[in-house]
């Protein structure tokens, strides 16, 4: 049976412009973003020097810094 159009949500079609990589988000969303649009869908791009680069993969942020580890003087106790 159909589902009727008044219970769905009807959203626009993509288009390739959709696509586009807004490099001023933080790196986990552009991350999320190229590996969403990733084969076989048509793929991120962005524009370098007026030619367009598609974008296939990317790598995951590094984790958060962490301070180095440090060491300290040992201390025994015994007899």
């Amino acid at each position: 049976m159909p589902q009727p159009r008044s219970s769905g949500a009807v959203l626009p079609r993509r288009r390739p412009a959709d696509g586009l990589i807004v490099w001023d988000q933080e790196a986990c969303a552009v991350y999320n973003f190229i590996r969403a649009l990733t084969k076989p869908y048509p793929g991120a791009f962005g524009w370098l020097d007026g030619r367009r680069w598609t974008v296939w993969q990317a790598p995951s942020s590094p984790p958060a810094r962490r301070p180095p580890l440090v060491s300290l003087p040992a201390r025994y106790s015994g007899p």
